[in-house]
């Protein structure tokens, strides 16, 4: 489960009644987005140990409101007001701890105690993060359903991060029966509450898909612009994937997909670089420029991205940038494979079956095709079928050979591939004696 489905958020919400006016008056400056003021307000209450004070002061610099973001003294004015029994205090601190800060480690042995005491004070807000402690085992055992007895709460107590958060229990199927309506359902009231994030990105998803209730495209459209609006390189990058194909109910537009692959590729989106990469080669709304693709695919590869590393090993084999470097190639195309780009395997076994920048390894060859059987990858049966039957391959097999490659000719709709797979075909079997022949097409079916 990652943090994308469970949000441990700092929870905001200020204690009533307040303890004083003016205490009152940044409140009511922080709701109205006056941050600067907010700070003028408190930061004289916190230094005489208004615990309201200290937590709003907190709430600042943990968000970089007003102020330089600055987690250290975010948890220094947390636990001063924490100190105080303030609740939201407690809590706030609580989930500082939980997640880690400013490159600490987790320490959820520290948060365990602060939001028992927020709890055993009554206070609602701490319901979601107890709910993500029992969800993750920070109590022992990861218990599910503890977890989402403490969301429904959060939910019920009004805490949005409660209501996503039960969604995704129920998409999940954790500590509840899984139930795509119910799922898609709670995602709609938090996005009508202003929730999470990623609650709005799994709920226009689910529009798109048609899961938990009908297909609505326009709608998950109307989502991904808000999201992207909202700061979402996930929301950016299906919006550039809709205009660049013209799916979605959006027309064509190349232009506008590379604006968005941008905006997602500007936040650090390893999506976001691919897709620019693409846009590059291809030359769809920006002009082609192979330096410029490598570039984006090099970003994208150095984030792990495992397509990027295939389409770079692609350049450098074919001579894409003016020049080939059929070494680079090689190793780019195993990284790729490593990966799990599943174009990768094709291409590495032809690499090793023909010692494409570096060493001749049929074996290796071999095993790189089988991947594409996986895939029932007509083109795998035929490369397969060729390594087997090499008279340097350590298992030489030909007329296994000639049944994966009549296998490939019988499984590919593509005429022109029957064609060109027969010739390859007829070249293994000229080697094979009538009866093996024959045996090789007895094979195929079992295959």
């Amino acid at each position: 489960m990652n943090f994308k489905a469970i949000s441990v958020a700092a929870l905001l919400c200020l204690a009533t009644p307040l303890y004083a006016q003016t205490a009152d008056d940044a409140v009511e400056a922080y709701r109205a987005g006056n941050y600067a003021l907010a700070l003028e307000i408190s930061r004289p209450l916190a230094n005489s140990g208004d615990a309201v004070a200290l937590n709003m002061m907190g709430i600042l610099y943990e968000n970089g409101l007003g102020v330089p973001a600055d987690g250290f003294r975010a948890v220094s004015y947390y636990q001063a007001a924490a100190d105080q029994d303030l609740p939201q205090a407690l809590n706030n601190l609580a989930d500082h701890y939980l997640d880690g800060w400013s490159g600490q480690d987790p320490r959820p042995d520290l948060a365990i105690p602060l939001m028992l005491r927020a709890e055993e004070m009554g206070y609602a807000g701490v319901y979601n993060n107890l709910g993500v402690s029992y969800f993750e085992g920070h109590f022992g055992t990861p218990d599910s359903r503890r977890a989402m007895e403490y969301f429904r709460r959060a939910h019920e107590a009004g805490y949005v991060d409660g209501t996503a958060n039960v969604g995704w229990m129920y998409a999940h199927g954790e500590g509840v029966e899984e139930n795509q309506a119910e799922a898609r359902r709670f995602y709609a009231l938090a996005h009508d509450n202003d929730g999470p994030l990623w609650a709005l990105e799994n709920l226009a998803d689910m529009l798109r898909e048609g899961e938990g209730g009908p297909v609505d495209q326009p709608q998950a459209v109307a989502l991904y612009e808000e999201a992207a609006e909202r700061g979402s390189s996930y929301g950016a990058n299906w919006l550039g994937y809709y205009y660049d194909n013209g799916e979605g109910g959006l027309p064509v537009d190349h232009d506008r997909a590379v604006a968005y692959f941008q905006q997602a590729a500007e936040q650090g989106s390893t999506t976001g670089y691919y897709n620019l990469g693409s846009m590059y080669e291809g030359g769809r709304g920006v002009e082609a420029d192979p330096d410029m693709a490598r570039h984006y695919y090099q970003l994208a590869s150095d984030q792990g991205d495992a397509d990027a590393t295939y389409e770079l090993a692609v350049m450098y084999w074919h001579g894409d940038l003016g020049y080939s470097d059929e070494i680079e190639a090689r190793r780019l195309m195993e990284l790729a494979a490593e990966r799990g780009a599943e174009l990768a395997f094709g291409d590495l076994g032809l690499m090793l079956r023909n010692g494409v920048g570096g060493a001749r390894d049929l074996l290796r060859a071999g095993e790189m095709f089988q991947r594409g059987l996986e895939e029932n990858d007509s083109l795998a049966y035929v490369n397969l079928g060729e390594v087997i039957s090499d008279p340097a391959h350590p298992g030489r097999d030909p007329v296994r050979g000639l049944a994966l490659c009549l296998r490939a000719v019988e499984i590919t709709s593509n005429e022109d591939r029957q064609v060109q797979y027969s010739r390859r075909c007829n070249r293994l079997s000229r080697a094979l004696s009538p009866a093996q022949q024959a045996e090789a097409r007895a094979m195929m079916g079992s295959l």
